[in-house]
């Protein structure tokens, strides 16, 4: 494959999205291609001046379409959410442009490519994982895990509020009966669960008055994400029916952490990961509600070996199979099939 001149454009300019850029260019860039990474997204007509004035091979465009200004021999990488996040967009794109989507589609058109594509792990040099820190003679598991379990939200602003800072009422209502719902659950348990909730919306303050629950907001450091992960005996994220461009499951893993899913709340998350090669309570572990009440998450808390023997076996599934050099990968594959 000839080398590639690509311009990157993130969803917007959190860190947790630029972040996302970074990664693919740096795999990008290590197999050859030139990368012109952007920190921000791109107004239609701004993307037009930038491209009639550098000559890129490939633009590729998180969270938003097309715009019929890009130059036709321009290779066009939309990633969305949804299809339905480019309805508009559909014309302009070409059989040479693909769609990526994060969601399953049933849309049928022959004119474009469109395909599935995950977020992955970020693979960062000196983030040791679980096994690597137990290595050390001063490291003691109990001590150091003093989190029994955290709560990892994916809302960003923009989900939850519109350009004029009013409410997406539907959006911040999902957000809200998520995380009481997940905190409803903890309740149930005779354990007292020294929980952590991250995110932009916190619990009902009914369901929240328990001392031993902590709404802690937003992280504003993306490398703060891994030392959470790694000090929290358990983990949850708050998708229910697909992942997030900012999902924390893969980046848990990366570092050994302890993936627990709600088998109630999250059965199509589930299904989904085990189609990407996880086993259930083999390299993955689900809990219902039933479970809490039988004292499962109070026996997991308690066995650090039981939860890094299967945190180990995912941990190579995702290097295998999960990280942003597989996804460079894919995507190089899809731009040049044969």
């Amino acid at each position: 494959m000839k080398k590639l001149k690509f311009l990157l454009i993130p969803r917007s300019n959190n860190f947790q999205d630029t972040i996302q850029i970074f990664f693919i260019g740096k795999e990008l860039s290590i197999k050859g291609h030139y990368v012109k990474k952007l920190t921000a997204p791109l107004f239609d007509k701004n993307l037009s001046s930038i491209v009639d004035e550098y000559s890129f091979d490939v633009i590729f465009r998180i969270g938003a379409g097309k715009t019929v200004l890009v130059k036709k021999n321009t290779r066009f990488i939309s990633w969305t959410k949804s299809v339905n996040d480019v309805l508009n967009y559909l014309d302009n794109y070409n059989q040479d442009d693909i769609i990526y989507t994060l969601e399953d589609h049933t849309l049928e058109n022959k004119n474009q490519i469109i395909k599935n594509l995950l977020p992955a792990a970020c693979v960062i040099d000196n983030n040791l994982s679980i096994e690597d820190l137990s290595k050390k003679k001063t490291f003691k598991i109990n001590s150091f895990q003093e989190i029994d379990l955290s709560y990892h939200g994916n809302e960003m602003l923009f989900d939850v509020y519109s350009g004029q800072q009013k409410i997406k009422n539907e959006n911040a209502l999902y957000v809200f009966n998520n995380i009481n719902e997940v905190t409803r659950k903890l309740k149930l348990s005779s354990y007292k669960i020294k929980s952590n909730f991250y995110g932009l919306i916190p619990p009902n303050k009914e369901l929240f008055r328990n001392e031993n629950f902590s709404f802690l907001g937003r992280l504003k450091n993306f490398y703060s994400h891994f030392e959470i992960f790694k000090k929290s005996k358990i983990n949850l994220i708050s998708e229910r029916n697909f992942f997030d461009f900012n999902t924390k499951f893969f980046n848990i893993i990366i570092v050994q952490g302890f993936v627990l899913l709600d088998d109630d709340l999250q059965k199509n998350l589930i299904n989904k990961i085990f189609n990407l090669g996880f086993n259930k309570e083999e390299s993955i572990s689900v809990f219902s509600e039933n479970d809490i009440i039988n004292g499962i998450i109070e026996d997991l808390i308690d066995n650090h070996e039981k939860r890094l023997k299967i945190a180990k076996k995912a941990h190579q599934i995702i290097l295998e199979s999960h990280t942003y050099r597989q996804r460079v990968e894919q995507i190089l594959k899809d731009l040049n099939p044969n």
